[in-house]
């Protein structure tokens, strides 16, 4: 980074997450945290998942927080600031075919379980002209509970694992 920025423009871009880091210079921060961001819109709106936005609010502290601290550094120290992916988006990029390869079994059912839920989403309702509406009823609310078990299930899954596997864990947290 040559030439740090500051003033109103700044504050209007710190508002919107990641918008602010582009505008200091900060590609990569900036487009990771707002695909993130925009991402976790996308996914939560496709799929149904509204509980999912509750992220939202820590995304946005943390790039608005973040494009405030860069602004308030001595210029000398916000020179040597590197343009590194946020959230460990670099190592994720870096290291995408050895992750596709261990984790595609993982990956595949994420991926079916989110289709499905896109096509529930969408296609659901059209049952209620079909069925009377007390069983369409019951339906929708044992989909909505099938949808948080699973959920559950594989959050109890990743913890078990994380806590089984604490050396693992470790390894790929000391990783750069």
């Amino acid at each position: 980074m040559t030439r740090q920025k500051g003033g109103f423009l700044t504050f209007i871009c710190s508002l919107i997450p990641g918008a602010g880091e582009l505008y200091m210079g900060f590609k990569k921060q900036g487009i990771s945290i707002m695909a993130m961001f925009w991402g976790i819109i996308s996914v939560s709106s496709i799929t149904g998942f509204a509980w999912l936005t509750f992220v939202l609010p820590i995304i946005w502290a943390y790039s608005f927080f973040n494009v405030h601290n860069l602004k308030g550094m001595p210029e000398d120290v916000f020179a040597a600031q590197k343009d590194e992916y946020a959230f460990q988006f670099g190592y994720v990029i870096e290291h995408r075919k050895e992750l596709l390869e261990k984790y595609r079994a993982i990956i595949a059912g994420v991926m079916i379980f989110l289709g499905l839920c896109i096509v529930w989403n969408t296609f659901g309702y059209v049952l209620y002209y079909i069925f009377p509406g007390h069983m369409m009823d019951a339906v929708f609310a044992a989909s909505h509970t099938l949808q948080n078990v699973v959920l559950a299930a594989i959050l109890i899954g990743i913890g078990a694992y994380l806590a089984v596997n604490k050396e693992k864990w470790q390894a790929f947290l000391n990783e750069k």
